[in-house]
């Protein structure tokens, strides 16, 4: 059994790594024989899991919505090369072209994919709510008109449509994209 006393003076030896010992009256943690990466280990865990945790996990309508709009697209020609990583088996917040905050998707970068056809009304892509940041440049939406439905996307602060062959007026709902003066980029060819 170990029993000590701390005096302001002395160093007052111990019996465990476990227990803490005296040092000039400083209780101070026992020297430890432990390997620096086992030392380490709980931080690491520890800032993991934090980082997991404000990232979040992606949510499960989130990740659905997400499938649905790839499994409904066409391509030209060429495969996708960001979309390829979608699948169920993945965090859809770990995607490539997908960031999320809280679980939820709030950017989706499908720039320069060969996505080809015009983009569904009742397209899922318009149920991502919460999308913040939204880029479709460089695919091609052959002569299609612009969804209105892109004004239900209230959340949008940069929606990039340039170079995606969208033909006609931009719709009205639209303007219903006022979330800190929205960055919208593209040309609209005239009909």
């Amino acid at each position: 059994m170990f029993t000590t006393l701390c005096t302001p003076q002395h160093t007052i030896s111990f019996i465990s790594p476990s227990i803490l010992y005296c040092f000039e009256g400083l209780f101070l943690p026992p020297p430890m024989r432990i390997p620096l990466f086992s030392r380490l280990l709980p931080i690491l865990i520890c800032s993991l899991t934090l980082i997991f945790a404000v990232s979040g996990q992606c949510l499960n309508d989130q990740r659905s919505y997400l499938l649905e709009y790839k499994n409904g697209l066409e391509f030209d020609g060429d495969y996708p090369t960001k979309l390829v990583s979608w699948n169920e088996s993945v965090d859809c917040c770990s995607w490539e072209g997908v960031t999320c905050s809280e679980g939820r998707v709030v950017g989706l970068y499908l720039d320069n994919e060969p996505i080809y056809g015009p983009i569904d009304s009742s397209s899922s892509l318009f149920r991502l709510h919460h999308l913040q940041h939204l880029s479709l440049a460089r695919n091609d939406f052959v002569d299609s008109r612009i969804p209105p439905e892109f004004g239900n996307l209230t959340n949008l602060i940069y929606l990039n449509l340039s170079q995606t062959s969208f033909t006609g007026q931009i719709p009205i709902e639209i303007s219903r994209l006022t979330r800190a003066n929205p960055t919208i980029f593209g040309k609209i060819k005239s009909t």
